[in-house]
């Protein structure tokens, strides 16, 4: 077929109409689906965070005394509900003279800043200034009753003593304790510890 000349084949027009149709078929259909909602309903239900920051430092303050510094090496916030994940946490407490009292620390927390709440999960420590310790896995500051609150099972050491229990309210020093139920151990020279109920 060299040096033959190729003559142009005539086209159909039934099949370019058809062409043309299943053309517009296939972008109708496309552009339906990009408006369409989602079938699950799990699809579209997680709320998306307003922000995010690493190394974030939070300060609550009452009548212009510091009383609680919050660390975090990462915040995600979501600011229509007030409410802030922190990780890698460390809270300092300060008593009502701005003198530091007590330090926490946890894997994982949320704070809410307009209301002073924070609540903290994960490996949760407390070491107060007169060397007391706490140990548990998640507990909460309490705004309204300017206390540490929390279900969970506690333990808590000073010197040689040791005591445990499920439910724990106190302050922030771990001086005035109370632990609600299944109690074991006695520590000394506490204000409080025993069973609330």
């Amino acid at each position: 077929m060299i040096g033959s000349e190729l003559k142009p084949q005539a086209i159909n027009p039934l099949s370019r109409l058809t062409g043309v149709a299943v053309l517009a078929v296939v972008l109708t259909l496309a552009g339906c689906s990009k408006h369409q909602p989602p079938k699950s309903d799990q699809a579209i239900t997680e709320e998306f965070p307003t922000s995010w920051a690493k190394n974030t430092m939070t300060v609550f303050t009452t009548a212009g005394i510091k009383t609680t510094e919050i660390f975090s090496d990462s915040v995600v916030s979501f600011a229509e509900k007030d409410s802030m994940q922190a990780y890698r946490v460390r809270v300092n407490f300060y008593d009502n003279s701005g003198e530091w009292m007590s330090e926490l620390t946890a894997d994982s927390g949320v704070i809410r800043e307009r209301t002073e709440y924070l609540e903290v999960f994960g490996t949760v420590r407390i070491a107060t200034r007169d060397s007391a310790h706490l140990a548990t896995e998640q507990l909460a500051w309490d705004p309204a009753k300017s206390k540490i609150v929390t279900d969970a099972f506690v333990t808590i050491t000073k010197g040689g003593d040791i005591i445990s229990g499920y439910g724990m309210e106190s302050d922030s020093d771990l001086k005035e304790i109370v632990l609600k139920r299944q109690i074991k151990g006695e520590m000394r020279d506490y204000e409080q510890v025993f069973d609330s109920t």
